[in-house]
C-alpha cells in the first residue's frame, strides 16, 4: 500500500490552501450540543474546524499531515490540533467524544482497514454519539470513480493511489452496527469539476 503520510505531507507542502470549503456541516448542527466534545478526523487545513470553533464548540482537529496542521495553526493559533493517523489504534480512552466528523477522509482504505477505523470510532464515541461523514460516491466520475484497477468492491488503485467510491448499499453494510440517522447523495461545485458525494450521519449504539 502507498505511504499515505508521505502523500499528504507532499500534497500540503506543495499547495497553500486559502479557499474556504462549503459549509455542508451546517445541515447537521441540530445534532450538536454546545458542550459536546468534537474531534475532526482528517481536518486538512482546518476550515471546517475553524467554522465550528467560531460557533463556540470544542474541537480537536487532527490530520496525518503536519504541514496541513501548520497551515491551520498559522491562521488560527488557538486551535487544538493533533497529528493522527486514523488507520492506527486511536490514542483516546473509550467514550472520549460525543461527535466525530470525517469529511472525505475515510475512503482511502481497504475493507478491513475501513471496518477497523469505524470500530475505533465507535469505541471513542459515547453511547449515542454521532459520526458525521462525507465520502466519495460511485457516481463521482470527474474524480476517479471507475478508474484504475478495482482491487475490492468500489476500491480502486490508479498510479499507486488507492481510493474507494461508495454507494448506499455499501455504506449500509459498513454501518450495519450503527443507527443510520440520514444518508443523502449530493453534488458539490466547490471543485473545478462537479463532485458527487454521499453524506451520512450515524449514531453509536454500542455500549463498551
Amino acid at each position: 500500500m502507498e505511504n499515505r503520510e508521505a502523500v499528504w505531507e507532499k500534497h500540503y507542502r506543495k499547495n497553500n490552501f486559502s479557499e474556504k470549503p462549503d459549509k455542508w456541516i451546517e445541515n447537521y448542527l441540530t445534532l450538536f450540543r454546545k458542550n459536546d466534545r468534537i474531534i475532526e478526523a482528517g481536518c486538512g487545513t482546518g476550515y471546517l474546524s475553524e467554522y465550528l470553533l467560531n460557533k463556540g464548540y470544542q474541537v480537536l482537529s487532527t490530520d496525518i499531515s503536519e504541514a496541513a496542521l501548520k497551515q491551520f495553526t498559522l491562521r488560527f493559533p488557538d486551535a487544538n490540533v493533533m497529528k493522527l493517523d486514523i488507520n492506527e489504534a486511536l490514542p483516546f480512552k473509550s467514550f472520549s467524544f460525543e461527535i466525530i466528523i470525517a469529511d472525505l477522509c475515510i475512503h482511502y482504505f481497504s475493507k478491513k482497514e475501513t471496518e477497523t477505523i469505524l470500530e475505533e470510532f465507535r469505541r471513542i464515541l459515547t453511547p449515542g454519539g454521532k459520526l458525521i461523514a462525507r465520502v466519495n460516491s460511485d457516481k463521482d466520475i470527474h474524480h476517479g470513480a471507475g478508474e484504475g484497477i478495482e482491487v475490492e468492491e468500489g476500491f480502486f488503485c490508479k498510479n499507486s493511489h488507492y481510493k474507494r467510491f461508495f454507494n448506499s448499499d455499501m455504506l449500509k453494510r459498513f454501518f450495519k452496527d450503527w443507527e443510520i440517522i440520514s444518508m443523502t447523495e449530493n453534488t458539490s461545485d466547490h471543485y473545478k469539476k462537479i463532485k458527487h458525494i454521499i453524506e451520512i450521519a450515524v449514531s453509536n449504539i454500542k455500549d463498551y
